[in-house]
């Protein structure tokens, strides 16, 4: 199963600026944006879990999906629940201790991408659709 996040940073006005003759532009922005944070998986023929949130994430926010998304995969796939393997990128907040901890309590494997092969990862195929199609500036946290 394929999990990875993104933001969508929607700015609210247009850019103005005003300066004399000879000194350089500064541009201001009338408005200020806002980001929604997003989380998603996706295993060969499904959405999984998906968690869309104001702001950008951290490694609770992480964990939180991940409890929540095993917690659905436990009781919809029951005995076989065993054999899922996320497919992580090296985000930190991935790889942090807090993560890997509560993998290895709830029995989870995983695996992490190679850096810098994104388009390995078919999530990215899912999030690049979805940011295309929102009329957002993008971020995403794999490389």
């Amino acid at each position: 199963m394929y999990v990875d996040e993104t933001a969508f940073t929607r700015i609210e006005g247009k850019k103005y600026g005003f300066a004399p003759k000879g000194q350089r532009l500064e541009f201001r922005q009338h408005k200020p944006g806002y980001t929604i944070g997003g989380i998603a998986a996706v295993s060969e023929h499904r959405l999984e879990g998906l968690q869309l949130r104001d702001g950008s994430g951290n490694k609770y926010s992480f964990m939180h999906f991940l409890i929540a998304l095993l917690k659905k995969l436990q009781e919809r796939l029951g005995p076989v629940f065993d054999k899922v393997v996320l497919y992580l990128d090296n985000a930190s907040y991935h790889t942090c201790s807090n993560t890997m901890n509560l993998l290895e309590i709830l029995g989870v494997s995983y695996i992490f991408a190679p850096a810098y092969l994104s388009p390995v990862n078919p999530i990215e195929y899912f999030l690049a659709s979805s940011r295309r199609g929102s009329g957002a500036t993008t971020s995403s946290t794999s490389k």
